[in-house]
């Protein structure tokens, strides 16, 4: 496991209609990020402008294969916090994904603001992208297997003769 950081800056102005929102969308993703390796961490900054009063909002990211299939979601309802802000208050919201144990591949990171089931305040399915790539000091075998998540594991393994067993030959005559 590496203990390197992946942060990944992304400045949202969420607003009602978007907008706002987009053009720093566009601004953020433009930047080149650096390679995530399987077992790194990664920091997603979270900057919400309200223009309008917000009152406990759910703030979360979620992590989607290229083909649209959600693999994780962060959000501080999970925490049991919520985001209130008035009007022209600005408010940081940082996750930090810890070990995080995707397949090489390229993903995208989804940003939503909203109280279910009440309203979507604003939402970027598509605020950025990030690589992963296999880290060659824990890699011990040359070939990734196909999936989306790579778990930590641990194994044991045991093995024995079962001709040790002198009950289990074929030569004893006691055990015919």
């Amino acid at each position: 496991m590496g203990t390197r950081t992946l942060a990944v800056l992304i400045t949202i102005a969420f607003s009602v209609i978007g907008v706002l929102g987009d053009y720093f969308l566009k601004l953020a993703s433009g930047r080149e990020q650096p390679v995530l390796r399987v077992g790194q961490h990664l920091d997603v900054e979270v900057t919400v402008i309200a223009e309008q009063r917000i009152t406990d909002a759910n703030v979360a990211i979620a992590i989607f294969e290229l083909d649209g299939h959600r693999l994780i979601d962060a959000n501080i309802a999970l925490k049991n916090d919520y985001l209130s802000l008035a009007a022209g208050e600005e408010a940081t919201v940082c996750f930090s994904l810890r070990n995080l144990l995707l397949r090489p591949d390229t993903y995208r990171i989804g940003l939503w603001i909203g109280r279910r089931p009440i309203e979507d305040i604003d939402i970027i399915s598509d605020a950025a992208t990030f690589d992963v790539e296999v880290d060659p000091k824990t890699t011990k075998h040359f070939q990734v297997f196909p999936g989306p998540y790579q778990c930590e594991f641990t194994h044991s393994k045991t093995v024995r003769s079962v001709l040790a067993d002198r009950s289990l030959t074929p030569f004893n005559d006691a055990a015919r």
